[in-house]
């Protein structure tokens, strides 16, 4: 609906007028190594990065993906949503800002099928008191960044909860997200011992 009143012509003309290195967005750092910084990021970081996102996870149009990361953070931006859209994936944003209890009930309502967080996110997550295995039994995929991942975690997530095509990745902003991401069917001790 939105793009209904704009014509082929006019399209086809502004998709020329724009180059893979045009800058697209300006995200900002986390200040890891120093006070946060902008980065300027181009078509061509921000589509690729997020269509080998997209692929590595095997997301396709039937995928309900979890988003409780921050948009203006790299991981919510780029690894998730531009990865769901580029495949028409459903975006599933149950909150503004991390509540394990809206969350875990938009995974139950919505049948999620992908999650995504830091370790720390999801370890609150799974000891909420409203958490329960069966509650996440439409989950089959995810990533896991931002920190080391315990292999503790990643053994309850895979071997306890059933989450098995997860990922562990590493990326920063300056390069449109991640770098390096483990495979779905790799062992659970080289996910979480490598960073790809």
């Amino acid at each position: 609906e939105m793009g209904d009143g704009i014509d082929l012509q006019t399209l086809a003309k502004r998709e020329n007028e724009i180059n893979p290195d045009d800058p697209v967005a300006i995200m900002y750092t986390s200040g890891t190594t120093g006070k946060p910084k902008g980065v300027v990021l181009d078509h061509c970081g921000l589509i690729n990065k997020s269509m080998f996102s997209a692929l590595r996870q095997g997301l396709n149009n039937q995928d309900r993906l979890c988003l409780f990361f921050p948009l203006f953070h790299m991981f919510g931006n780029t690894c998730i949503v531009l990865a769901g859209l580029i495949k028409g994936a459903s975006i599933i944003m149950p909150c503004a800002t991390f509540e394990p209890s809206k969350i875990l009930s938009a995974i139950t309502n919505e049948k999620c099928t992908a999650i995504y967080g830091s370790p720390s996110m999801l370890i609150t997550l799974i000891d909420h008191a409203e958490f329960s295995p069966e509650r996440w039994k439409t989950l089959s995929k995810g990533t896991i960044g931002g920190a080391p991942c315990p292999i503790e975690l990643m053994r309850k997530l895979v071997e306890d909860i059933g989450i098995s095509d997860i990922t562990v990745a590493y990326g920063i902003t300056e390069a449109s997200s991640w770098i390096t991401m483990t495979r779905p069917n790799d062992p659970l001790d080289i996910r979480v011992s490598t960073i790809g």
